[in-house]
Parts: C-alpha cells; sequence; structure tokens
C-alpha cells in the first residue's frame, strides 16, 4: 500500500455518516440512473466521489427548478400580461447553486457555457427549435462537468470542499466531513487523497488544519516527496509510525 492507501486504512473513525452530504447523496443518488454518463457514481468508491455525485445530483435538480420556474412563470403571464417573467426567474435563479466562470455564472456545470447561457438568460428559446428538445432529450448535451469546467469548480457553491492551495498542476481541497485532502490535478481529477488522523497519532489537534495543509499541498505540487512527509508530519496531520509503514511497503 502507499502512503494515501494507508491514511485510509487506519483513519480514526469520523462522524462522516452523520454528515449533511452523505445525507444528501443517500436521499437523492436515485436521480444518477437517469444520467447515463453518471451512472458510475450510483456507486461511490471512497468520499470524493460522494462529492462528484453531490455535484452532479445538484445541477440536476437546478436544471430542474429552473425548467419549472419558466414554466410557472409562463402560466402567470398567461393570466396576468403584466407579470414580470424576468424578476421570477431571477428570484429562482437566487436560491440556486452557481459557479463562477469568469462574467458567467454556470447554473448547470453538466452542460456546456453555451446551453448554460439558454438557462441563464433565454429560456424563451427552448420552446424554439433546435433548442426546444432540451427539455425531455438532453443526453447527448451531457459533458464531464470536471473536466469541462476544471478543478474550480469544487471550490463553487455545489459543494462543501474548502479550497487550501493552487498548485502548477492542480488544486487541493480540504473536506471537513471526511477529514480528507483531495489533491486534484487540472482536469479536476483526484490525483490522491490524504484522510487524516490516523490511530497511531500520540494526540489529536485539528485546529488550523487548512493552514497545515497549504506545505503538505505545495510539496505535493512541486514533486518534493521529503518536505511532503515532513509537513504531514510536523503538522501533526499523519503519525511518524503510520509514514514510516508506508516509506518501508514502497522499498519494497
Amino acid at each position: 500500500m502507499n502512503i494515501y492507501e494507508y491514511s485510509r486504512r487506519y483513519q480514526l473513525p469520523t462522524n462522516y455518516y452523520d454528515s449533511e452530504e452523505w445525507s444528501y447523496y443517500r436521499s437523492n443518488s436515485a436521480v444518477l440512473a437517469s444520467l447515463p454518463p453518471f451512472e458510475a457514481l450510483l456507486s461511490p468508491e471512497n468520499t470524493f466521489e460522494v462529492v462528484r455525485a453531490n455535484l452532479v445530483i445538484r445541477s440536476y435538480f437546478s436544471k430542474r427548478r429552473l425548467e419549472a420556474s419558466y414554466r410557472e412563470g409562463l402560466s402567470e403571464l398567461k393570466k396576468d400580461p403584466s407579470f414580470d417573467l424576468y424578476a421570477h426567474l431571477e428570484k429562482t435563479k437566487k436560491t440556486l447553486p452557481y459557479f463562477q466562470k469568469g462574467e458567467e455564472k454556470i447554473f448547470i456545470p453538466f452542460f456546456s457555457r453555451s446551453v448554460n447561457r439558454l438557462y441563464r438568460e433565454e429560456m424563451g428559446r427552448l420552446d424554439e427549435p433546435p433548442y426546444d428538445g432540451l427539455l425531455k432529450n438532453y443526453e447527448g448535451l451531457l459533458l464531464d462537468p470536471f473536466e469541462t469546467y476544471g478543478p474550480e469548480l469544487y471550490a463553487s457553491l455545489f459543494t462543501r470542499l474548502v479550497p487550501v492551495y493552487r498548485g502548477k498542476n492542480g488544486m487541493s481541497f480540504y473536506d471537513f466531513d471526511a477529514e480528507a485532502l483531495y489533491l486534484l490535478n487540472d482536469q479536476g481529477r483526484l490525483d490522491a487523497a490524504l484522510y487524516y488522523y490516523d490511530r497511531f497519532l500520540p494526540s489529536v489537534s485539528k485546529v488550523k488544519v487548512i493552514a497545515r495543509s497549504i506545505p503538505v499541498s505545495a510539496a505535493f505540487y512541486e514533486g518534493d516527496r521529503q518536505c511532503f512527509l515532513s509537513a504531514l508530519l510536523e503538522g501533526r496531520l499523519l503519525s511518524a509510525r503510520l509514514l514510516h509503514m508506508a516509506e518501508e511497503d514502497r522499498r519494497k
């Protein structure tokens, strides 16, 4: 096993399965079955996969809420020609998570920027060709949100992760629920995950964990293994015993 596998295997018990993120996933994961590119997230292999799944689920519900709001607004407009459809939609948008990409707000990350622009600014075009099929048959428009928008997507309101460090080849985030540091590449993929506080630590301190994670992340993205191990040890994030076990395994 490598250091990442050791950290996961020997992590002290957490309250992860009592967290809001896990509860949200457990309550809503069934919708992933209607999104074929994301069906694998129905069986997450780790806590990071739950983060990814919840991001997709929130995207799906944002799509549904925008469409429902638009239909409700049209119905009101038919009854009252003075009804402000724009204000109605803007009110709905204020309740939704989004990702800020330049000057644009992305409300549905599994769609491209151009399709998001339709939902954000021109929903009336969804009733016109060639967009009129989007409300029902949109599978062909689904794209990989993580690769499309990069690791910065995880810093948006679609997750509860806390950004830690931006390296030259990626970005790291801390998951307070899982007590884990996720080290991502520029394609929004997980390079490695460190699960903090193993059972061999003589004492556990969880204060200023973000600050303690910065030198770990910096060393990781610089490819400096010695500084990486030192930062974990000096930051009291993993024990000397666990690091020694991982290094011994690596030398075999």
